[in-house]
């Protein structure tokens, strides 16, 4: 966006919150991301190796099955 653009948009944020600092405030500090944990895990039906979050796997790793062929045979 071009500065006039810039402007203009944190004027009309302004004018709906008297209290907008802006998209990134300098007296607050980024938050930290809070990513969840990721295992590789080979779907049963498809073969394919999925990326899914710790806590979702199944302890044996060998009963996964993917969302696409959850939705493929459903």
């Amino acid at each position: 966006m071009s500065r006039k653009k810039d402007r203009q948009h944190f004027q009309q944020r302004k004018q709906l919150d008297p209290g907008y600092k802006g998209f990134r405030d300098s007296a607050q500090e980024p938050k930290a991301a809070t990513w969840a944990t990721l295992v590789s895990v080979t779907c049963r039906v498809c073969g394919h190796r999925r990326n899914i979050p710790a806590n979702e796997a199944p302890e044996d790793g060998a009963g996964y099955v993917c969302l696409r062929c959850r939705e493929d045979e459903g």
